[in-house]
């Protein structure tokens, strides 16, 4: 039933006193949370339909107790109780409604997301729900897909990677065990410079031994 007929109908018919649900002491409204007064006022809702149902079921037998000798017109005896079944039919889609309420909370966002597409029949969230955790898995891996699919942004290079300084050889320098040494030339030709570094390399380990194995030769 749509809010503007459901507004119609309650407005239709006065509620007997005695139907009334009762109102919340203040000193309790006080210390209850807004989510706890919110589920109050919609189980109060309840209990008003349940309390208006009475009270048309009510005028309905008045009417034939008070004309039973010259009888009630029949319209006059379907209309209030076609009205009456209406307002049941309205708390028990509330009540179902209610306990979605207290089901969805402890429920994945996921599953939430699939019962809010479900309708109400024979079943609290339809026949169909089967179906629908079906399609909805299928959608949920073909996202994923997607995404595998999609292509990393590049790394920024930096403006020295391609010539780090680890891999380049200053001019005048070698690589020795980790740590770089420059290299002694003396002027003259080069055959008694090269004769001066094979023995440089062949010289005795030893601080010094080197410059005196030159000196002497």
């Amino acid at each position: 039933m749509k809010k503007e007929a459901e507004e119609a109908l309650i407005a239709k018919y006065v509620c007997r006193e005695e139907f009334n649900a009762p109102t919340l002491n203040p000193q309790i409204t006080s210390m209850m949370k807004e989510s706890s007064k919110t589920r109050d006022r919609y189980m109060a809702t309840i209990e008003k339909l349940a309390g208006l149902s009475l009270s048309v079921i009510g005028s309905i037998m008045t009417n034939i107790y008070d004309h039973r000798d010259e009888g009630v017109d029949i319209i006059d005896i379907l209309t209030p109780l076609k009205d009456a079944g209406d307002l049941l039919s309205l708390i028990i889609n509330k009540q179902s409604k209610n306990r979605k309420a207290f089901i969805e909370p402890g429920l994945s966002k996921e599953s939430s997301a699939i019962l809010k597409e479900t309708s109400i029949d024979e079943f609290l969230y339809g026949k169909d729900l089967s179906g629908k955790i079906k399609e909805m898995k299928a959608f949920s891996r073909e996202g994923e897909g997607l995404a595998k699919a999609t292509p990393t942004s590049a790394t920024p290079r930096s403006l020295n990677q391609n010539t780090p300084y680890s891999g380049r050889q200053r001019a005048g320098f070698t690589n020795t065990r980790g740590r770089q040494k420059q290299k002694l030339y003396f002027r003259g030709s080069q055959q008694y410079n090269q004769q001066f570094v094979n023995r440089r390399a062949q010289a005795p380990r030893g601080r010094g031994s080197s410059t005196r194995s030159a000196a002497r030769n």
